[in-house]
């Protein structure tokens, strides 16, 4: 396992962000004049060691799935059970999708990730856009690159960080 994370930084106004592309295009920071807005890893291992706790962690499909099975259009489609009981597939397996870096500038980023099945049952193309534009607006961009349709049901696990209030 690598010791260190490949981080996009991007600036303005008094924000800051860093984007982890071989985490789904998580944030693994994101602050606004120096104050912390999410829950920050106090190092790339701890965050490695439970991605799903920090940042925006992406999830498709989002929740859970009863046995790790589903139906679309009169057929079933399987995901692996994948939580801690054994019943059921938790939170799909996209928040360690590794998505490549389009365009970057010093306040936006586009980042892709291409499913052809591997994490998901149907192939897909979804592109995220981050804009540091008066606050952080993240965009995210489904294409279904199959022949039939697609469900899609997608998530972020946003993890704000404790701003000290009661």
């Amino acid at each position: 396992m690598k010791d260190s994370l490949e981080k996009i930084r991007l600036f303005s106004g008094g924000w800051e962000a860093e984007l982890l592309p071989e985490y789904a295009a998580s944030l693994f920071s994101l602050c606004f004049d120096g104050e912390n807005i999410i829950r920050k890893a106090s190092s790339d291992a701890e965050f490695m060691a439970n991605h799903i706790v920090y940042g925006t962690a992406f999830l498709l499909p989002p929740d859970r799935t009863i046995g790790g099975n589903f139906f679309f259009e009169g057929k079933e489609y399987f995901l692996p059970v994948n939580d801690s009981r054994g019943i059921s597939n938790i939170h799909g397996l996209m928040t360690d999708a590794p998505f490549e870096l389009i365009c970057k500038d010093e306040a936006h980023a586009v980042l892709r990730y291409r499913n052809s099945g591997e994490r998901y049952p149907f192939p897909f193309e979804v592109t995220v856009s981050c804009a540091l534009e008066d606050g952080c607006k993240m965009e995210y961009s489904f294409t279904n690159t199959g022949d039939t349709n697609m469900p899609l049901l997608f998530g972020l696990h946003a993890n704000f960080a404790d701003m000290g209030f009661v």
